[in-house]
């Protein structure tokens, strides 16, 4: 019986083991792990012209919910987006890698106030959009839709945890 001893002379084995695992981790190839099933909610874009439009969400809240965002989806129901939250306001910056439909991107301050919009953002795009100040929240939904409705910087979003909805006791 031969009894070898592994020091030293294992570990560059160990290393370059370790360091393809940790590439193959990091790659871009699917979905971020660890995302679990978004929060679904109700928002309601206000117009300055008075017209109401309500919007079923996802509420990405988490790091993992943000990171993955809409990427890898072919498709996003009429009057469905996603809804960043950001505590506190932050600047912000997106963009469309890995994103395979055409957003609008609103971008919300504190008091529930659009401030800018990226329409129709380029599928796959490494482009940053970046929202200009701090925002408390950003919308994205499908790619023509905000003009399509007239929605536009200076309208007001209503979302209950954030927001109250003026005409509601």
């Amino acid at each position: 019986m031969r009894i070898v001893k592994r020091g030293w002379r294992s570990a560059p084995l160990a290393l370059a083991v370790f360091a393809l695992l940790s590439l193959n981790a990091c790659a871009d190839t699917g979905p971020v792990t660890g995302v679990t099933e978004p929060v679904r909610a109700e928002l309601a874009l206000l117009t300055q012209a008075g017209k109401r439009f309500v919007f079923q969400v996802e509420v990405a809240g988490t790091p993992a919910e943000k990171r993955q965002g809409l990427m890898f989806r072919d498709k996003l129901p009429e009057k469905h987006g996603m809804l960043f939250l950001y505590q506190p306001a932050m600047d912000v910056a997106m963009w469309m890698k890995n994103t395979l439909l055409s957003l609008d991107i609103l971008f919300i301050d504190s008091a529930g106030k659009i401030i800018k919009i990226e329409r129709d953002a380029e599928p796959l795009s490494e482009k940053s959009m970046r929202s200009g100040r701090p925002v408390r929240a950003l919308l994205e939904i499908n790619g023509g839709m905000a003009g399509f409705l007239g929605v536009s910087v200076g309208d007001r979003v209503v979302y209950a945890p954030l927001w109250p909805d003026p005409d509601k006791p």
